[in-house]
């Protein structure tokens, strides 16, 4: 009897070998932006006309006031009211009255800003 044939074995495949895994590359980091400038510090807000002792016809009566001023960008006062009275209406009316005529100096902030000032009434 013949003789069986060997069965026949595919020979393997030769596989190419896998790619040994790249490193994914970081982002380069972005340079940080210049710092701003620094904003410079508002001038100060100084009163420049009227600022003294208001004295004379207040008939002896004596008193000091705490005044509140809206001062516009110009320097010029806008706005007066009384914060803490002096105990008397007239010598607060005067305290306004004074208030009112005080010029500041000029500033460039965007709004109007407010200061409270002592006004002393009276000898």
């Amino acid at each position: 009897m013949p003789t069986p044939a060997a069965p026949v074995v595919p020979a393997p495949t030769p596989q190419s070998p896998s790619p040994a895994p790249q490193p994914v590359p970081s982002p380069k980091p972005q340079p940080s932006p210049p710092p701003a400038p620094p904003v410079p510090a508002p001038a100060p807000i100084n009163c420049v006309q009227g600022c003294g002792d208001r004295r004379g016809s207040l008939n002896g009566q004596t008193g000091v006031a705490i005044v509140r001023v809206e001062i516009s960008q110009s320097g010029a006062v806008v706005a007066a009211n009384i914060v803490s009275s002096s105990g008397n209406s007239a010598l607060d009316n005067k305290a306004i009255a004074a208030a009112r005529q005080m010029k500041f100096s000029a500033h460039n902030a965007a709004n109007n800003q407010s200061r409270q000032v002592r006004i002393n009434l009276g000898s």
